[in-house]
């Protein structure tokens, strides 16, 4: 084989690698009500149906693992795969691991943190102020599983009004 043939292949292999390994992290999950899936499929996420008591408020809630995904929701729900934009990679507010610098760069200085985070977990009253601040400036928020640890993507309804296409429902994998 000539070493032309040789370079083109490992070209090749290399761009199939790449692909893949794109492919892999630009995924997120759903679990959703078994009734629910299909209609998200063909019709994508309403905005008017989120609800407002979750962690970061009303917003769109995905996970990194359908695992995950599952333990958010429930065994029998149906886990719906979306493909995300790379909004979420270059833009999304890091708060898997919280820490007190972080919460008041966000919060305010003067915001008082007790019982703001514990265990790389945010609280409720924090993560409605820092969801709030997140879909006014059209941003997601990377954050921990209460569940197990793993990561999860909450999308403010403000930011999901804002980038309609920052995640895409591709298929049901559950």
């Amino acid at each position: 084989m000539n070493t032309t043939k040789l370079f083109i292949i490992s070209i090749s292999t290399a761009i199939l690698s790449a692909t893949c390994t794109m492919r892999a992290e630009a995924r997120l999950y759903h679990a959703v009500e078994q009734s629910l899936a299909k209609r998200v499929i063909k019709q994508g996420i309403n905005p008017a149906k989120l609800k407002l008591g979750s962690r970061f408020g009303k917003g769109f809630y995905l996970s990194r693992q359908p695992s995950t995904a599952l333990a958010e929701k429930g065994s029998r729900s149906a886990v719906i795969r979306f493909r995300e934009s790379s909004m979420i990679k270059n833009k999304a507010i890091n708060m898997k691991k919280p820490n007190r610098e972080l919460m008041q760069k966000f919060l305010g200085k003067n915001y008082d943190l007790r019982g703001a985070y514990k265990n790389n977990v945010i609280g409720p009253k924090a993560g409605r102020k820092i969801g709030s601040i997140a879909g006014r400036s059209g941003r997601p928020i990377q954050y921990r599983s209460v569940k197990n640890g793993k990561t999860n993507v909450a999308i403010p309804v403000k930011a999901l009004n804002q980038h309609p296409r920052i995640v895409s429902p591709e298929r049901i994998v559950k």
